[in-house]
């Protein structure tokens, strides 16, 4: 639906209009459900099936991953994580979501 055809005359059903940025309407404009994010800035926070240390920087987490930190949130069938160049790709059924975004997909490199 989209946002002018809500407006009835005379009331104002939203401000994203003119204030684009507006916390109450960013806080309340998911269709889907919003995951939730860690409480720490330092941390993520890893459940999965299964996971491998391939070598020293390199891991690779398998079955119903979900990663989440204090601004990001990822499910994916699995993740490949690389601490040297700093980069993630996962694969199958992915669910990316941070506080502005929610992408799916069957296949996301970061």
């Amino acid at each position: 639906m989209n946002v002018s055809l809500i407006h009835a005359e005379g009331v104002q059903l939203t401000c994203q209009l003119y204030y684009p940025a507006c916390p109450s309407c960013i806080d309340n404009q998911w269709l889907l459900p919003f995951e939730k994010f860690t409480n720490s800035a330092d941390t993520i926070e890893i459940e999965a099936d299964e996971s491998e240390v391939i070598d020293k920087d390199n891991y690779l987490i398998t079955g119903n991953v979900n990663l989440r930190n204090n601004s990001h949130f990822l499910s994916a069938d699995q993740v490949r994580i690389s601490k040297t160049n700093q980069s993630s790709k996962a694969t199958g059924n992915i669910k990316y979501q941070d506080k502005h975004f929610l992408v799916t997909s069957n296949e996301l490199n970061v």
